[in-house]
């Protein structure tokens, strides 16, 4: 469904009006889940303890490193 609703918007052009460097862009939100977009350009701190759910980042151009406790991800 968030792929869905990704590919109308760029069909409709309107995805990529509002894409700053470190903020997020709300594509969908709804009762189950939610999809953003991020353009990182550098480095990105985001701390998630208080959140109750999961989150997925998903790097869709370039290379992505995540880092948690000294611990790297590639």
């Amino acid at each position: 469904m968030a792929l869905k609703a990704i590919k109308h918007l760029e069909a409709e052009d309107r995805l990529h009006e509002n894409i700053y460097s470190d903020q997020f862009t709300s594509v969908v939100h709804c009762d189950y889940f939610s999809t953003n977009l991020i353009n990182v350009e550098n480095s990105y701190n985001k701390n998630l303890t208080h959140l109750d759910s999961f989150v997925i980042y998903m790097c869709v151009d370039g290379e992505v490193s995540i880092i948690i406790d000294g611990q790297k991800e590639i």
